[in-house]
């Protein structure tokens, strides 16, 4: 009487019939042509699929569906970012533009001021005088005197809001010292 053959333990299989089915990985394949026939539209999600496919055997379109989801995700993400970059740079350039006009408005109110006092006002009344003026980011506007060089700024935070950095807005106006210098730089 024959035994079947055994080596190290096993027993050789013998199969009557279909061979069996070769194992699939359905939900990479499912992923990798999420990502391919979407155009990269929906690779994140592919992505993802594709990343969930990977534990399984065989895994060549799970990785294949990893690469192609991850450059396309990849694609999105830096077209968002760029779309984002230039509409925030588009949105802080109006800004910019409407802060001007707004500084060109505390001059002229300045002015008004210097013309109907008969002196350019000291740090504190300036301030005072353009206190109801703010700036496209709802921030005050600054007014700074300096006497010494015969000029006065005023200033807005800029877009950053925060005062004395460089992108700070201001426009300066240069006046004449009256005889009297006294007067000019410390009228109160």
């Amino acid at each position: 009487m024959s035994r079947p053959t055994e080596h190290a333990g096993y027993r050789e299989v013998i199969y009557i019939g279909p061979p069996p089915p070769r194992p699939s990985n359905w939900l990479g394949a499912i992923g990798f042509f999420t990502t391919f026939l979407s155009c990269g539209v929906l690779s994140p999600v592919g992505l993802l699929l594709s990343l969930l496919a990977l534990p399984g055997r065989p895994r060549s379109f799970a990785l294949a569906g990893v690469v192609l989801g991850g450059l396309g995700t990849g694609l999105i993400v830096s077209a968002y970012y760029g779309m984002s970059q230039e509409s925030r740079y588009l949105l802080n350039q109006g800004l910019t533009r409407a802060t001007v006009q707004r500084l060109r408005e505390a001059r002229e109110v300045l002015q008004y001021q210097t013309e109907t006092t008969g002196g350019v006002p000291d740090g504190v009344q300036g301030n005072k005088a353009i206190l109801h003026l703010t700036d496209a980011w709802e921030n005050s506007l600054r007014y700074d005197l300096h006497p010494e060089e015969h000029f006065y700024v005023v200033r807005s935070a800029g877009v950053d809001q925060q005062y004395e950095t460089r992108d700070d807005l201001m426009v300066r106006v240069d006046y004449l010292p009256s005889d009297d210098e006294e007067e000019v730089s410390y009228r109160r």
